[in-house]
């Protein structure tokens, strides 16, 4: 029996998240389904992060255990015959057996893309579309406020959680190209949809309606309804993983 790491990238137009489900199709599902092929037993796959339903990964981690005996290219080569077109699997090595892909996680790393002007039909599910033009200077300034440790429970979904203080070492907002913008949030970790409620509320700075040195405030009270709203999961990508 062997630990492995599996770093895999998908596409999460078609799926409800990673995590299993009753009555949806998962890339959870899709992953283990793969392996049973492959190995020809039952494999639980652990994922690094609980992705919602449409969202995308560049770069996603995870660790399953299995018995066969099976070169690492190997096993990325025929998982990737198993699977759908929009999951890939990208590498495999072992890993050790107190190795677990969501709680040996040191940081992870998501950004959002928003484009601006008409909508692009070819990036239909895969960013958020906004009409006007982005004050992408004021939305860097909110956005350094955001650099260190806090508690984000105001810019967080999450009401059941008694920690939710997490350091955040990266928050840029820049353009990849004329009409995409990026905001790029690196922490040691997310709470539930913090990544969209901080997209929103840059979103609504830009457009004068949060101001710009409220962040403080928001620490200080956790009162969500401070913040701005839940960018949709369309644009978000985790985009990377360190261990």
């Amino acid at each position: 029996m062997g630990r492995k790491l599996l770093t895999i990238r998908y596409l999460g137009v078609n799926y409800h998240g990673w995590q299993v489900q009753d009555n949806a199709n998962t890339v959870q599902a899709e992953i283990c389904r793969a392996l049973e092929k492959l190995f020809c037993q039952k494999i639980n796959a652990t994922g690094c992060s609980r992705t919602d339903a449409k969202v995308h990964a560049l770069k996603y981690c995870l660790h399953f255990d299995c018995e066969k005996n099976i070169p690492d290219k190997n096993i990325v080569k025929a998982l990737n015959t198993f699977l759908p077109n929009d999951i890939r699997a990208v590498d495999c090595t072992d890993a050790d057996f107190d190795f677990h892909a969501r709680y040996s996680c040191k940081s992870k790393t998501y950004i959002y893309k928003i484009y601006e002007g008409i909508e692009d039909p070819f990036l239909y599910g895969r960013a958020l579309n906004y009409s006007k033009k982005l004050d992408i200077e004021k939305m860097q300034k909110f956005a350094d406020g955001l650099l260190g440790t806090h508690d984000f429970k105001g810019f967080s979904n999450a009401n059941e959680l008694k920690d939710t203080v997490r350091t955040v070492s990266e928050c840029k907002v820049y353009k990849s190209n004329s009409k995409t913008v990026i905001i790029k949030i690196s922490a040691n970790g997310f709470l539930y949809n913090m990544v969209r409620v901080i997209v929103g509320t840059l979103i609504e700075v830009s457009e004068g309606k949060i101001d710009l040195n409220l962040y403080d405030e928001i620490f200080k009270t956790k009162n969500r309804n401070l913040a701005g709203f839940t960018a949709i999961p369309d644009g978000l990508y985790l985009y990377d993983v360190k261990y």
